[in-house]
This record gives C-alpha cells, structure tokens and sequence, in this order.
C-alpha cells in the first residue's frame, strides 16, 4: 500500500498518522465484535437512539422575539383561550353531573306517575267489574211490577197503560 509521497514527507500527518488511525478503527471495531459476541443481548440500536437524543438535547436551539404589542396581544389571546378551555372542561363536568341528577329526579317521578297511573286502572277495572256483576244480579232478579195505588199513581206506572214495568 503506498501513500501519497505529501503524506509521507509530513511528519505529523504522514504515513505514521494514517496507520495510527487504522488501528484505532480496527481496535474498535474488534472491541465491539467481542462485546457482541460476549452479550448477544447487548442491542447496540437503542445505544445509538439514545445517543441521537442527547446529541439532539445538547444541540437544541432556542430562539427568542423581542417584545411587541402583537406577541403581548398574542400571548394574552393564548392564556385566555387556555383560561376558557379549563372553564369549559368545568363547565362539561358540571352538566354532566347535573345531567345525572336531573335523570334521576325524572326516573323517581316517572315511578310515582306509573304508580298512580296503575292505582287508577285498577279502580277503574274494579268499578267496571262491580258494574258488571250488579248488571248479572239484578237480571237474574224476576220484575216486580209498579203498584197503582197511591196519590201519585198516574197512567205511565199502571201495567195496562204502556207496558213499563219498574224493577227493584
């Protein structure tokens, strides 16, 4: 292998310079063969990810606006509108326990109207039926006929007059 002859005339970056940085590599790219082969666990990947965010972390550059009335404006607009999100999300959790009391208030009103709803179908079933039962019992009764004698007796009550008869 031969060197350019600048490089070889140079003392302090000649051939001996190039060679010295040769074996480093090879001495640490031997090195990290045997840890390799020592700890196959070893993932040198998340090594690399995590040196690539501290580098990224040391190299981070931070800039900043000299104040004005429109990055004033602009940062009082960003706290109000953090100011009424926080308020909203109150507001949300309010309602929704509020929402949760309102349905429970309906749901033990909606209970008494169905009680008093069935309270009154069943009186309202119990006088049909006694209205039935009193209709059975006074056709099963024979017909009396209506007496004539009286003061106040007049043709409409007397059997011969029309045919109505009166039932007790």
């Amino acid at each position: 292998m031969s060197l350019p002859e600048s490089m070889a005339q140079a003392p302090g970056t000649g051939r001996a310079r190039v060679l010295h940085i040769l074996r480093v590599s090879a001495f640490l790219v031997a090195g990290i063969l045997c840890v390799q082969l020592l700890d196959p666990d070893l993932d040198l990947g998340g090594l690399r990810d995590e040196f690539l965010r501290n580098a990224a972390a040391v190299s981070a550059i931070t800039t900043s606006v000299p104040q004005n009335e429109v990055n004033v404006l602009a940062q009082a607009l960003d706290e109000k509108r953090a100011a009424l999100d926080e308020r909203e999300v109150e507001l949300t959790a309010r309602e929704s326990a509020l929402a949760l009391r309102v349905a429970e208030e309906v749901r033990k009103e909606n209970r008494k109207t169905l009680f008093v709803i069935l309270g009154t179908a069943l009186l309202l079933l119990v006088l049909v039926l006694l209205n039935f039962y009193f209709d059975l019992r006074r056709d099963s009764r024979p017909a009396v006929p209506a007496q004539v004698d009286g003061p106040n007796a007049s043709k409409h009550d007397h059997p011969e007059g029309d045919g109505l008869v009166t039932r007790l």
